[in-house]
């Protein structure tokens, strides 16, 4: 039986492991031969002892011209009758060339993007690097014109599909249950950031724009839900902290751990916000979407492009407090309008975001390749 592998090396846990996993669990679902490559204990590993694909360890390579590594991986490939494979992460890319290099029997390499290409890479080395590449899967359209613009690779190998989310928003909780579930106070007007506490992310902007908001908006309140990444941060959330107390505003900002299950968030605010400097593809963006929620964004990167140039959110320059504050009373002064733009961003979310939708033009995609 042909199989698909799905390798990743990485050792941490964030939104590229989380969707690498996740979709090798998808594929997995779908009849394919899923065979995952990964760092025995990694966090990806752990994960994988909910989802049970078969796995083999690796060790985690270096990023370039590790050739033990790409010998080992090589022979196991053969073992396990490899005619695909799928990466997210970059520093897999020359292993995986390596490999492809030595084998006597090919495989098709796909590489679904996780990060931007905003500077040229037409060099030699990277023209090579790339080369080994047969599927270059972008999830948005300016990233694969970044591709095309910034690099040699051939536009004819570019993909354009999302990413997706498998939250539905259910009727399981109202949003005075939610409330109640993250001891939120019942009669305010919420906005909510979700997402790792990290000064490219936003959280201090918006304890700033809270500030200025409350001076017309007495009922306006902020929810943060995040933790830090591992050993890393604890001096942005002493900044976050100190901020809050310095601005007053300690009985209107909340804080609430990372959860795993994350409706009561998304059932619980009136707002979501996505602050990031520049979010290459914000999957809570989608996931408030799929809520029917209203939703400022800001001007940079993929929120964009996600929001439908404002079609299915609002957006503002980065950093702007003055903008920030004219988009916020656009929605405020006119939550049931906001709330029919959250209708039509649900229903765009469930049409292009849906694991249904994006596993169909995966799987449509895969199967010239490889077998199930």
């Amino acid at each position: 039986m042909e199989t698909l592998a799905f390798y990743c090396s990485s050792v941490s846990w964030g939104g590229l492991e989380m969707n690498f996993i996740r979709y090798a669990y998808w594929m997995h679902e779908r009849g394919f031969n899923v065979v995952l490559y990964c760092v025995k204990d990694a966090y990806i590993d752990e994960k994988n002892k909910e989802y049970q694909i078969p796995v083999r360890y690796v060790a985690h390579n270096k990023k370039y011209f590790d050739y033990s590594n790409a010998s080992k991986v090589g022979k196991q490939f053969k073992k396990d009758n490899v005619t695909a494979v799928w990466i997210r992460d970059r520093r897999d890319m020359n292993i995986m060339g390596l490999v492809k290099s030595k084998m006597k029997k090919d495989f098709k390499i796909l590489y679904q993007q996780a990060m931007q290409i905003d500077v040229k890479k037409k060099d030699l080395f990277h023209t090579r690097r790339f080369a080994k590449i047969d599927l270059w899967i972008s999830p948005l359209k300016f990233l694969a014109e970044q591709v095309k613009e910034n690099t040699n690779f051939p536009a004819h190998k570019i993909h354009q599909i999302p990413l997706a989310t498998d939250k539905v928003a259910g009727t399981k909780l109202s949003k005075e249950e939610a409330r109640a579930l993250l001891n939120l106070p019942q009669d305010k007007f919420i906005l909510g950031i979700l997402g790792r506490l990290d000064p490219l992310k936003g959280q201090h902007f918006l304890i700033k724009a809270l500030a200025e908001l409350e001076k017309k908006h007495q009922d306006v309140e902020l929810l943060i839900v995040g933790d830090l990444t591992h050993n890393e941060g604890e001096d942005y959330y002493q900044l976050l902290q100190d901020e809050v107390k310095n601005l007053g505003l300690s009985s209107k900002v909340h804080f609430r751990p990372f959860m795993k299950d994350t409706e009561a968030f998304y059932k619980g605010i009136d707002l979501f916000v996505m602050a990031s400097e520049g979010e290459t593809f914000g999957m809570v963006t989608i996931e408030a979407m799929s809520y029917g929620l209203p939703i400022i964004g800001t001007r940079s990167a993929g929120t964009p492009e996600i929001l439908g140039e404002g079609k299915f959110g609002k957006l503002y320059e980065v950093n702007n407090l003055e903008d920030f504050s004219m988009q916020f009373s656009s929605i405020y002064n006119a939550y049931d309008q906001a709330t029919l733009m959250g209708e039509n961003a649900r229903k765009k979310a469930l049409k292009t975001f849906s694991k249904q939708a994006v596993c169909e033009a995966l799987e449509d995609l895969l199967v010239q390749h490889i077998k199930k």
